[in-house]
């Protein structure tokens, strides 16, 4: 699952510029190739997010470009003991509980203290694993995740088809879906294999809005369906320090729902018993629906009524188990600069000076 979802995420980066073609191959390949045009020249930026929790402190992350055969292809996020040590120099590991290393302390240069997602090109897996998975891997592991991101999302396009023109956030969109997809990831003992794969393309600015994967969680226990929504908005160009408009266009507003199958045992007894009565009500009411025509039509009525209810009754409890299912965060882009690791460290020191550490959550 990781990796086509890391793939789907990257894709959300940066607003490649996307022109009209004939198949849902040619619009992610014409994406992908501007995206790396858009990239080109920025080796590094940094964000300051709010959390999507009130009254809980911002986050602080630097990412950092990940190349092949020499163009940018994706932004990687750079754990801060990795950002301390380059920006200090021999001498970093002295000074890790200063600057980025406090903030990494605080749990504000990770996002850890707050939505609980990761980075703005691995967000979706790390949202059900929590911000620190990205961050404990080394170096090259989340190059090369982004890497093979890239190459996912190129075999999604050859697998997708263009389904329609659709409206989403006010703009015409392209809708592009692939099914069948069958994707297997096996993380903590569950294998998560995703079907199918929905992402939403600007016609006009050409630039990703949406996406949702569906598809199936199986442990030994049990075999669950879950989800995984994005929907991005205010794409806003990145910035230089000066405050010059860059090339690359990024999401200020993003919300990510994941629906995963993290029921303990008791609510799935429950969940499985309310879908067994659901299932009874609507039998009940359908082998019943000849009798009812021989009663005078005030009884009709009252048993439709206790029928309908029997039914409203077990999805409303179906839809209350599930909900607990799923976890909402919307994340805010505060600030967002390009620069280099020495850069980060000053602005995160002006940052600190000048604003509060809890932003408009």
């Amino acid at each position: 699952m990781r990796k086509l979802i890391l793939s789907l995420a990257a894709s959300f980066t940066v607003a490649p510029a996307v022109v009209a073609q004939e198949s849902a191959a040619d619009i992610m390949d014409a994406m992908q190739t501007r995206q790396a045009a858009r990239m080109n020249g920025i080796d590094g930026f940094f964000l300051r997010e709010t959390t999507g929790i009130p009254n809980t402190p911002d986050a602080f992350i630097y990412m950092e470009a990940v190349k092949d055969g020499g163009k940018t292809i994706g932004f990687r996020h750079v754990n801060p003991g990795e950002a301390t040590k380059r920006a200090l120099g021999p001498v970093g590991d002295y000074y890790a509980m200063g600057g980025i290393g406090m903030l990494a302390a605080l749990g504000l240069a990770t996002g850890e203290l707050g939505a609980d997602y990761g980075d703005i090109s691995q967000g979706f897996f790390d949202m059900s694993r929590g911000a620190g998975w990205a961050l404990h891997q080394l170096p090259e592991e989340q190059k090369e995740a982004v890497r093979q991101g890239d190459r996912d999302l190129r075999e999604l396009g050859g697998a997708a088809a263009i389904a329609s023109v659709i409206s989403a956030e006010g703009h015409d969109a392209h809708l592009l879906f692939a099914d069948g997809l069958n994707k297997t990831q096996v993380d903590d003992g569950v294998e998560y294999t995703i079907k199918s794969a929905a992402l939403m393309i600007d016609k006009q600015r050409d630039i990703p809005l949406g996406m949702r994967v569906d598809g199936i969680a199986k442990s030994k226990k049990r075999t669950e369906p879950f989800f995984i929504q994005r929907v991005d908005r205010k794409h806003r160009f990145l910035k230089t320090l000066s405050g010059a408009d860059t090339t690359m266009l990024i999401p200020h507003e993003t919300e990510m729902t994941l629906g995963l199958p993290n029921l303990n045992e008791k609510d799935l007894k429950e969940l499985a018993k309310a879908r067994k009565d659901l299932a009874k009500a609507r039998k009940d009411f359908e082998e019943n629906r000849d009798q009812l025509r021989s009663l005078p039509p005030a009884q009709q009525e009252q048993f439709t009524r206790m029928m309908q209810g029997a039914l409203e009754q077990a999805e409303r409890q179906i839809r209350l188990l599930e909900n607990k299912m799923t976890m909402q965060i919307t994340k805010t882009v505060v600030d967002a600069r390009v620069g280099s690791l020495q850069q980060y460290e000053k602005w995160l020191e002006e940052q600190l000076q000048n604003t509060s550490l809890i932003g408009a959550n």
